[in-house]
């Protein structure tokens, strides 16, 4: 018996670079200061939104910034959902922008999963500015599968003190899933997050949108 122990250690030992990590997006397990400082933005950000202190929240991540010049004097600036994908997040404007010019900024809190930080894997959207049409890039829909693997014990012997050792008898995780940014499924403390697309414009244009069925607001109205 121990003869054919020693067998299955000498074959595994060569094996265990090829094994698999404990995670497929290699990420280590958000801690529990991390967590709390996401839950308490995630909970904190509208109100940062309508005071204007966004950036000085701890927890809240400027994910992607543009800046556009106005051609002409333009009396309405018309925002345009440029995709067919239904826009998860709010547009928010403040009208005290410089005049002729338009600047926009996305701004997230951590989507975190099973306490595993999958934010970086979320797209953001593109906008540009065609005359006074500003054209938002929704991205589509998502799919991340999020996964841990377990090393048995035989293996894990090799890792002492690695938590991703699993031992006799202990059920390995299963597979899960993140769609588009929203969270499913149970487990390990998650945070859904929140997002916005932050737009600051001159104080007299007129704002329609198309494509953004009551997504698109002012600032002064968050609060109504």
């Amino acid at each position: 018996m121990l003869g054919a122990y020693l067998v299955v250690l000498i074959i595994s030992f060569p094996l265990l670079n090829v094994l698999p990590q404990e995670e497929i997006i290699a990420r280590d397990r958000v801690g529990e200061d991390d967590l709390e400082i996401a839950l308490q933005a995630e909970r904190d950000f509208f109100s940062a939104l309508e005071e204007g202190r966004l950036d000085q929240l701890e927890g809240v991540y400027k994910k992607g910034s543009w800046d556009f010049e106005l051609e002409e004097e333009e009396e309405w600036l018309l925002i345009r959902n440029g995709e067919e994908t239904h826009p998860s997040f709010n547009v928010v404007i403040d009208r005290e922008g410089d005049p002729g010019r338009i600047q926009a900024f996305y701004y997230v809190t951590r989507t975190i999963f099973r306490q595993v930080d999958v934010t970086p894997e979320l797209e953001t959207p593109q906008v540009h500015l065609e005359g006074n049409r500003f054209i938002v890039k929704v991205p589509e829909w998502q799919e991340l599968e999020v996964a841990s693997f377990q090393r048995e014990f035989v293996v894990g012997q090799f890792y002492p003190g690695d938590p991703g050792v699993q031992e006799r008898g202990q059920p390995a995780e299963r597979v899960t899933s993140v769609k588009g940014g929203r969270i499913h499924g149970t487990g390990d403390i998650s945070v859904f997050g929140e997002e916005a697309l932050y737009l600051k414009v001159p104080e007299d244009i007129q704002i329609g949108d198309s494509g953004f069925p009551g997504r698109v607001r002012c600032i002064e109205d968050l609060s109504r």
